[in-house]
């Protein structure tokens, strides 16, 4: 093999090594960001209520016009929370992302009853009575919730606004 054959074959290998190197990277990198964007959002255990997504405002990236959100990251380093948010009569759904944006928990209007009711544990940490709760293992002590309403026309967005302003985030052992 003459020189400059030499020469090309040895860039192209280190370029195409460090194009893999980059790239797994980024991967690795992008649910850590994405987890200190939520962090930063809002007080951890507090949840934030986002208007409705139009062409101007976008809050959650791909959001959907139909639907408005509420959303909060939670820290459960001193125990668990308990969530409850009652369901408006349209569709509505909770999900609950590990700090990696690991999905681990969805549920929907159409599983529960009249209003969402589960304790969000931390790994390891023991599950306290909570009669008539669900009892949901995050597998991060940090992470975020987002809660999600639909919408439509606008005809049920006064009586949404209203609900999603009783969900309620509390510390087990501590009253709402």
């Amino acid at each position: 093999m003459n020189e400059l054959a030499q020469n090309v074959a040895t860039w192209t290998g280190l370029t195409l090594l460090l194009g893999a190197a980059i790239h797994i990277g980024i991967v690795l990198a992008i649910p850590y960001v994405v987890g200190i964007r939520l962090r930063s959002m809002a007080e951890r255990n507090t949840i934030v209520h986002s208007a409705k997504p139009s062409a101007d405002y976008n809050p959650i990236r791909r959001s959907s016009p139909d639907l408005i959100y509420s959303a909060s990251p939670y820290d459960l380093s001193k125990g668990p929370l308990h969530v409850t948010a009652p369901v408006p009569g349209t569709y509505m759904s909770v999900s609950c992302f590990a700090l990696n944006t690991d999905n681990y928990y969805v549920k929907n209007d159409q599983q529960v009853g009249r209003s969402f009711d589960f304790v969000l544990v931390g790994p390891g940490a023991p599950a306290p009575e909570a009669p008539g709760s669900d009892i949901v293992r995050s597998p991060t002590t940090t992470g975020g919730m987002i809660f999600r309403y639909f919408v439509g026309d606008g005809s049920h967005e006064e009586q949404i606004e209203r609900i999603r302003r009783e969900i309620v985030l509390v510390r087990c052992g501590q009253q709402g």
